[in-house]
């Protein structure tokens, strides 16, 4: 992997990531995050997270995130 987004916290939403639009993710490790509300690994109000696997060697991995709901990615379209 070459990046790692491990062991965040947030008091409300996104304990790894909080977006507010897109975002593209590749050959990151996403774990160990908490949010208290949603999303503990990734928050998105926007239906664009990308995964990008350009192989079979290059992935992405999201575990062992914790939030009230959405302990892994949380989608919350905002009107």
């Amino acid at each position: 992997m070459q990046s790692s987004i491990m062991g965040n916290y947030a008091n409300s939403n996104g304990g790894g990531i909080y977006s507010l639009g897109r975002i593209d993710i590749q050959d990151t490790v996403i774990s160990k995050n908490k949010a208290n509300i949603g999303g503990g690994g990734i928050f998105s109000s926007d239906l664009h997270v990308n995964f990008i696997y350009p192989d079979e060697e290059t992935s992405s991995k999201i575990s062992e995130n914790e939030a009230y709901i959405g302990g892994g990615v949380l989608y919350k379209t905002m009107y």
